[in-house]
């Protein structure tokens, strides 16, 4: 009997598999895209079993109603091909168990939102069909949002936009769309840009000349949008490079190894424009991706060059150069080196790599730039003021790159705790239960060695406002990456720098927040979105949570503005290039003197440069604070072929205008020239009077300090601001026009209108210690809308809010003449 056990054994197996072979096969053909899971749902009698797993992904079998089964299938990540899996199961239908094959086809998922160019005259409406030239591996294409419009707006109407210019807007500009491709279970989104020329009543184009940048390429294919109007033709081809019109707008493409600029001339009927397309001496990789990594002092730190490159490890032929300062290790998988920085030496280092397509030669090889900064990671300040809700857990101190940084309790908190974790060593304060108010703490940074002795330390006060109100807002548990609404880059608090992220990543989607008040200041929950290129995951760009980066997501940064969550150190390498201020360097009391902003020069460009953020400071003795503004331009080299939005906060009392400007198409750009003008009133300094004849001068700097920009990658660097010097004139006698000057062109000079165009406040400003007794606005009929008569100063804000939109003429009357001046209303 005991020897029979396994003859029956076998006989049992024999027969189960050949029932399988001979069963009821059913084949189904799933089809999905990279990294998305596909299900399909079946009936079965009994439980299913698994007969055979997928050699490239995961499958799951879960019951979700009698009888109802539920079969997904997830690929692998970046898996692309074929794959198999079976399925017993139990039809209702048949006696027995059949067999389910599912066939699956995982296709790379191919979303192209390709740029678009239109145009139209002042005023009038177009409609633009943005899908046309899309691509999209799934086949089926919808329009989600404009997320950003500048120059008009923009309305979806079924598959297409509707493009409404301001009434009385003409030249170029911008808007963004998101295009979604559908399938089954997800929608994946990318963002495309529409630009649109809009063109006068009598069908010339505004700009007279736009400026262009490209950069260089050692090998054809680098290129920029040539944005013409529809009814303009070029005049004759590029000489230094060839325009490319396969696509629905023409390319300019530089020769291999041109540097410098040459001239597009577009004509039509009554009118040339000209396009002045500069090559920089930048070089445009196809494959390589420049990278960044941070490490501490004497500690050394390994990657990978090739991780983020086209073509991974299979890059060919990887050869380095040695960096400036520290050595280099090359070893391991390709690409693979390890960097050490000099014995006790912090800054920022650099060195290069080059390398080959697979296969090495004769492959064009490129070179990329590695950007390796040291630094202790000192707390940026020796104290925080930070913000959290009650009865929320408030993570509040951060790691170092190599672990190497702790943290200890000097002086315990009044009206909480604090908890230390015991695998990261960080801090966390907890509020006491349903306690709101001010506390305060102090804890101790510690640089540490190999052997956990503290080389540096600094001493760091933390002040605590616990707020109310927290428990329906706050969700999200301690331990979890929580998303402060506006802190969009993940530092620990909210500032300008916020909006780079805002920008750069506009029109991207994912998952809504759940909280009660997405917008409030409090941790709260969110599911994971892709990864951004520094690895802070998207969900935290969408600052209102409503699934979508868009210009509203700005209002939640400005409203949060100056909140901290955690202490932070301050990190950021210096660029190359400056901002540059230029304008008036002499101006009497009561002037305001305009400032010219540029980024860069022709000898130091900006490359790959997504927006930027601004701190201008002034000195409230000699500059009235309430003056100062900034104006930012729309039609600037760094907003062509790219809508952009800005955002501005003037500090008037600590003398700080903080200011950002950023480009929302996701794409970044190159080049260098004016984006902004700056306005700032003089002051008539207090306790000097000149006698008559008599002039007094004071000298008051604006400007200097660091600002920040943000590039491809989402890497940020500080960027110097160059200071500029203004002298204030005093003088017992208005200041006359020289001996070769009418005066009617010197007041002309003087009067300030800003900004204009404008769409609802006009600031009139007389320069000169000069005044004006009357200011009529009028409109195009020559009907005065508004007159105002002995009124004897030399600054006036109109509110316009209330005006139709169009041309107007503002006229003021001084013991001199009279100065008129074209004002456009616009909205």
């Amino acid at each position: 009997m005991v020897k029979a056990l396994p003859k029956l054994f076998l006989l049992f197996v024999f027969f189960c598999v050949s029932f399988v072979v001979n069963a009821q096969v059913t084949t189904i053909q799933l089809q999905t895209f990279t990294d998305e899971p596909v299900s399909h749902t079946f009936l079965s009698a009994n439980t299913p079993a698994i007969s055979m797993t997928p050699e490239n992904g995961t499958i799951t079998v879960e019951p979700t109603l009698p009888f109802t089964y539920e079969f997904t299938y997830t690929p692998d990540p970046g898996f692309n091909g074929p794959n198999e899996s079976r399925i017993l199961y139990f039809p209702l239908e048949l006696p027995g168990f059949s067999l389910l094959r599912f066939e699956i086809s995982v296709d790379p998922l191919i979303l192209n939102a390709n740029h678009d160019n239109a145009t139209t005259l002042q005023g009038d409406p177009v409609m633009i069909d943005v899908l046309a030239n899309d691509e999209s591996s799934t086949g089926i294409l919808s329009l989600a949002s404009a997320p950003a419009v500048n120059g008009g707006t923009a309305e979806l109407v079924g598959d297409q936009i509707v493009f409404t210019p301001d009434a009385d807007f003409t030249g170029l500009t911008d808007f963004n769309y998101v295009v979604c491709a559908q399938n089954e279970g997800f929608d994946y989104c990318k963002t495309g840009t529409v630009s649109v020329n809009v063109l006068s009543n009598f069908g010339v184009a505004a700009q007279d000349t736009t400026k262009v940048f490209v950069k260089r390429t050692s090998v054809y294919g680098s290129g920029a949008y040539i944005l013409a109007p529809d009814n303009y033709t070029l005049s004759a081809p590029p000489v230094n490079g060839v325009l490319d019109n396969s696509g629905t707008i023409p390319v300019y493409r530089p020769l291999p190894g041109h540097v410098g600029i040459e001239y597009l001339t577009y004509t039509n009927s009554s009118d040339d424009i000209v396009f002045e397309v500069e090559t920089l001496d930048f070089v445009d990789n196809d494959f390589s991706v420049a990278d960044r990594v941070y490490t501490s002092e004497d500690n050394p730190v390994s990657l990978n060059v090739l991780a983020n490159d086209l073509y991974g490890g299979f890059a060919g032929c990887v050869s380095f150069d040695p960096p400036a300062f520290g050595t280099l290790e090359v070893g391991g998988s390709a690409g693979q080196v390890t960097y050490t920085p000099p014995a006790g030496w912090s800054g920022v280092d650099r060195f290069t790599y080059t390398s080959f397509p697979p296969g090495c030669p004769p492959g064009e090889s490129e070179t990329e730039e590695v950007t390796v900064v040291i630094s202790n990671f000192r707390p940026a300040a020796t104290s925080f003021s930070l913000t959290t809700a009650s009865n929320v857990a408030l993570p509040f101190t951060y790691e170092g790159p190599n672990d190497n940084v702790s943290w200890s309790l000097i002086d315990p908190p009044f009206l909480g705790t604090i908890e230390e974790d015991a695998t990261t060593g960080q801090l966390t304060y907890l509020p006491n239960e349903d306690v709101t108010g001010n506390d305060f703490l102090s804890v101790r940074w510690c640089l540490e060695d190999a052997d956990g002795e503290c080389l540096e330390t600094l001493d760091v006060g933390v002040s605590i406002n616990v707020m109310g109100a927290g428990g329906d807002v706050a969700d999200c548990q301690d331990g979890e990456d929580c998303v402060w609404p506006g802190d969009t880059n993940l530092d620990g608090l909210v500032d300008l720098s916020d909006l780079l992220p805002v920008g750069f990543y506009m029109g991207s989607a994912g998952t809504p927040r759940t909280s009660a008040e997405p917008g409030s200041w409090a941790p709260q929950e969110s599911e994971d979105w892709d990864e951004t290129d520094n690895g802070i995951n998207r969900k935290h760009v969408d600052a209102d949570g409503d699934q979508f980066v868009t210009a509203l997501d700005t209002q939640v940064i400005v409203d949060n503005l100056g909140m901290v969550s955690s202490i932070h150190p301050d990190i950021l390498p210096v660029a190359d290039y400056e901002i540059i201020l230029y304008g008036d360097i002499f101006g009497e009391p009561g002037d305001i003197a305009e400032i010219d902003v540029y980024l860069g020069t022709n000898y130091i460009g900006l490359e790959d440069v997504a927006g930027f953020i601004f701190p201008f400071n002034y000195d409230t003795s000699y500059i009235d604070a309430s003056s100062v503004t900034i104006d930012y331009m729309e039609d600037s080299w760094l907003s062509y072929d790219s809508p952009v939005i800005s955002v501005q906060n003037n500090d008037t009392i600590a003398g700080l205008l903080s200011s950002a400007y950023v480009r929302t198409s996701g794409v970044t750009t190159s080049g260098y020239g004016q984006v902004a003008k700056l306005y700032i009133g003089l002051e008539d300094v207090a306790g000097f009077r000149p006698e008559p004849g008599q002039t007094i001068t004071h000298t008051t700097t604006v400007g200097g300090g660091m600002a920040e920009s943000m590039t491809g990658g989402a890497h940020r660097s500080a960027v110097r601001v160059s200071p500029l010097d203004i002298t204030i004139v005093q003088s017992a006698a208005p200041s006359q026009p020289g001996l070769s000057q009418s005066i009617e062109s010197f007041l002309d000079e003087k009067l300030k209108t800003f900004p204009n165009p404008t769409s609802d406040r006009l600031t009139v400003h007389l320069n000169g210690q000069r005044e004006f007794t009357d200011l009529k606005m009028i409109d195009l009929t020559g009907r005065v809308i508004e007159n105002y008569r002995g009124t004897a100063t030399n600054h006036r804000v109109l509110d316009l809010s209330a005006y139709p939109i169009g041309i107007y003429t503002l006229q003021i009357t001084t013991a001199e003449g009279v100065i008129s001046r074209k004002i456009e209303v616009i909205r």
